[in-house]
């Protein structure tokens, strides 16, 4: 009997805790756009550029896959993500002005038909290749190349190279790349010799120009610095702790010191870990759980250095706290005075219609990226794109009203939870009791 009646308690209690503590998380675990923004009217239809600033890439999930633009009717205009490069680098064709192109009937002794061609370099740009765009050719001839200062007196660049024959199966020209030493003469004259085939068709002789622009980065909101209770003389540690999520890529310390200082840091975050079991528990299971000790884990490692800006490029930070260790050795501490963090610029492409409104949503950390039909036509779009901007960040109204409603709900649940244990209390004390005094009356009489 006595059994029983501890089954059947266990039983509803563990019915009620599941009502009191499950319950209201339901509704918290069930996935939704929890953040708004109206984006500004759109004056003709066409593409956009919708940015994504930092305050609304840091209510993003990891993946950033919980963006959508809405119209006024719930429908989802397609997009296209892009985010901008760390750098952007292209190489030109930039064409020098022929002075002189000529047939040549002797070349010193060993060269009896050549054509010479002068081109001019007027800002004495150095340059360690010549770009010559040719007629289609299918033969081998040798070339070379000289320098001048001031068109008269030329001096030896390049001896004896070797141009083999190439050819374009998609144009009638192809560009062929003479390499040397760099140079910065204001007059090359290269000469061609015709000994063996007729001459080929020079159309332009010019260089290949590399050129890079950084990336667009936009600065995330300044994170917090408290100088770490752990620190000693030998090692100087910081604790940053951003507002969200930073999703940097590049960061910028701002450090003060001596005149002259090298020191190696690195960036990490600490990790509250188990305690390593002893060996006399490897072989035995223990039931009973260690005590957690902090782990630290290197994230990056850098150099602090007077003479440099200490700019650091990272592939993405994801943690909103992190820590950074100086090592110090012998020489005085420095000082962490301020840390710039920036991340790659983040934006969508969509097609809107005028005279409709739109809405960016975002904020829902379980949800898929969309996947439409415009990223096939990525590299159809026109190369100027107008921005559109968007107002302030407002919460959905039902994330507003589910955190009311789970606070109302909790409330209840935790009365209605408080009375149902004192009814079950009181009914198994009665049936305990009933339970005994029939216990008693089948007791024999003596």
């Amino acid at each position: 009997m006595k059994k029983q009646v501890i089954k059947t308690f266990v039983r509803w209690r563990l019915l009620v805790l599941g009502a009191l503590f499950l319950g209201p998380s339901v509704g918290a675990m069930a996935g939704e756009f929890r953040y708004h923004c109206d984006l500004d009217s759109v004056p003709q239809t066409g593409f956009y550029r919708v940015p994504l600033s930092p305050k609304v890439t840091v209510r993003l999930n990891a993946r950033f896959s919980d963006v959508r633009l809405l119209d006024a009717s719930g429908v989802q205009a397609p997009y296209i993500y892009k985010q901008a490069n760390r750098s952007d680098c292209q190489t030109v064709f930039v064409p020098y002005e022929i002075l002189e192109k000529k047939h040549l009937q002797s070349y010193r002794k060993h060269w009896r038909n050549c054509t010479a061609i002068t081109v001019h370099n007027p800002q004495k740009t150095e340059i360690n290749n010549l770009s010559m765009r040719v007629k289609n050719v299918a033969v081998k001839k040798q070339l070379e190349l000289s320098g001048s200062d001031d068109g008269k007196q030329w001096y030896a660049i390049q001896n004896n190279y070797t141009f083999n024959g190439a050819y374009n199966t998609s144009e009638t020209q192809v560009l062929q790349i003479i390499g040397f030493p760099r140079s910065d003469y204001e007059y090359y004259r290269i000469v061609i010799s015709d000994q063996d085939a007729d001459p080929m068709n020079v159309v332009q002789v010019g260089y290949q120009q590399k050129t890079c622009e950084n990336g667009s980065y936009q600065q995330v909101p300044s994170p917090k610095i408290t100088l770490d209770t752990a620190s000693t003389p030998e090692v100087t540690i910081y604790r940053i702790e951003f507002g969200g999520l930073p999703y940097a890529h590049r960061l910028h310390f701002q450090v003060t010191g001596p005149d002259y200082f090298h020191r190696r840091a690195e960036l990490g975050i600490v990790e509250m870990r188990e305690a390593p079991r002893r060996r006399k528990h490897r072989r035995r299971r223990s039931r009973k759980k260690l005590p957690k000790v902090a782990h630290w884990t290197v994230k990056e490692s850098l150099y602090l250095t007077s003479n440099q800006d200490n700019f650091m490029d990272l592939s993405r930070l994801e943690d909103r706290v992190i820590y950074l260790r100086i090592y110090n050795d012998d020489n005085a501490p420095l000082t962490l005075t301020g840390l710039t963090a920036y991340q790659l610029k983040h934006y969508v492409i969509a097609y809107l219609e005028a005279g409709k409104k739109y809405q960016l949503t975002f904020g829902d950390w379980k949800a898929r990226a969309p996947k439409y039909d415009l990223n096939h036509f990525s590299n159809t779009l026109p190369d100027e794109i107008p921005v559109l901007q968007y107002g302030n960040i407002q919460t959905h109204a039902t994330e507003a009203k589910r955190k009311i409603d789970d606070l109302t709900t909790n409330q209840v649940l935790i009365w209605a939870g408080i009375g149902t244990m004192v009814l079950l209390l009181g009914g198994l004390a009665l049936k305990m009791a009933n339970g005994l005094n029939k216990e008693e009356e089948q007791k024999p009489k003596s």
